[in-house]
């Protein structure tokens, strides 16, 4: 009530109510957190990649979403955020940040509700063609072959998973070692 005007501040709550599992108000403040960023944008004429504080609201709201079993409100958020506007840079990461937010929302769900169709289904996901994003893929369909008895697809989707993260280690050697402290 002091600050509703302020996105941050409709935020915070909800991660309170999330480790007490009010998952209801939870709710409620991402919902209020993500208005307040949307209102904020349209004032300033700001896209979704000049703000990080939208994507996280959004993300977050569709956690809590899952969290009460609301599906294909928490995967249409998860849309959403994929469909923004992109940052034109084709080098700045943080442009890329919705997308990203977005596209492991919509992992999670789909993981989450065991929608192992939908993870298959060629198109259905809109993988960039980038190490992060491959190594993700092969995990889920691992994940989605096993889930519909496929085992031997799975194994080979594992495999495929291995090898990307190997691919992965590699590019990211140098920060490893603040991982293995």
């Amino acid at each position: 009530p002091a600050a509703p005007g302020i996105g941050h501040s409709n935020h915070m709550p909800g991660h309170n109510y999330t480790k007490l599992g009010m998952w209801h108000e939870a709710a409620i403040s991402m919902d209020s957190a993500t208005r307040v960023e949307l209102a904020y944008m349209n004032e300033r004429l700001a896209l979704p990649f000049e703000t990080w504080n939208f994507a996280h609201n959004r993300d977050y709201l569709c956690y809590i979403q899952e969290q009460l079993g609301m599906e294909a409100a928490a995967r249409d958020g998860a849309r959403s955020m994929i469909a923004a506007p992109r940052n034109p840079q084709p080098d700045d990461e943080e442009g890329e940040a919705t997308f990203g937010y977005g596209l492991n929302a919509l992992l999670r769900g789909l993981v989450k509700f065991e929608r192992w169709d939908m993870i298959l289904e060629e198109g259905s996901i809109p993988w960039r063609d980038t190490p992060e994003d491959q190594n993700k893929k092969a995990w889920v369909e691992t994940l989605a072959y096993a889930g519909t008895g496929k085992t031997v697809d799975a194994r080979a989707s594992f495999e495929e998973f291995k090898s990307t993260l190997k691919e992965l280690e590699k590019e990211y050697a140098d920060l490893l070692p603040l991982f293995n402290k």
